[in-house]
């Protein structure tokens, strides 16, 4: 009947507060559907963010190996075990190894690494370490980026010298000059008389006598 507060036999019980005198009993019916909420919500959740390890190898180009590897040198927590003992990742797992890969990226060792973890897991009181780590890190990456960039200049100067050279080379002489001691006609030309040697005259010798 309403207003007593009770279930109907075959059925959940409608906690309507208008029906309820017994604020006991309103509270064990609200907290009775939080929990009813809090479970199908942590469903879902595992649903969609329960991935084995051979699907995080994939979306990461991790390999199996190196995940397992990070897990037992502690740069992410234990995964938990699905009934047969398989791994299954969430997404708290997959945000951390993003951030890892990043970090891995822009050079930073495992050490390193493992100490951000470290911090990392001491909560909002390590924040400003963690600050000052990704600060030290970044300014480190842009210098190798400012090195790179300076490197990338010399090389391209140097493909456009080459590129210069390729069409001089390429390109035909201008007529009539010479090309590597040869005129542009030079191997057309019939080869001439030969010139006779001067003679001198002897001593007492009129010139142009020639006996």
């Amino acid at each position: 009947m309403p207003g007593d507060g009770k279930a109907l036999s075959g059925r959940r019980a409608c906690w309507w507060p208008s029906q309820i005198n017994d604020t006991a009993a309103l509270r064990a019916g609200f907290n009775e559907a939080l929990d009813l909420e809090r479970t199908l919500i942590s469903r879902i959740n595992a649903m969609e963010t329960s991935l084995t390890i051979a699907e995080v190898a994939k979306r990461t180009g991790l390999t199996a190996y190196t995940l397992r590897y990070y897990e037992r040198i502690g740069l992410i927590a234990a995964v938990p075990r699905a009934p047969g003992g398989q791994r299954r990742y969430a997404s708290a797992d997959m945000d951390l190894l993003d951030f890892l890969l990043r970090l891995r990226e822009t050079g930073m060792s495992i050490q390193g690494m493992q100490a951000f973890v470290r911090l990392r897991s001491q909560g909002d009181a390590s924040v400003g370490e963690r600050r000052e780590m990704l600060e030290q890190h970044l300014a480190e990456v842009q210098a190798r980026v400012a090195a790179l960039q300076q490197s990338m200049q010399a090389l391209s100067l140097k493909i456009g010298h080459y590129r210069k050279v390729e069409k001089t080379k390429r390109r035909p002489p201008p007529s009539g000059k010479a090309r590597e001691g040869k005129t542009s006609n030079d191997e057309h030309t019939e080869p001439g008389p030969r010139r006779q040697p001067a003679l001198h005259a002897w001593p007492g010798q009129a010139p142009g006598d020639r006996r």
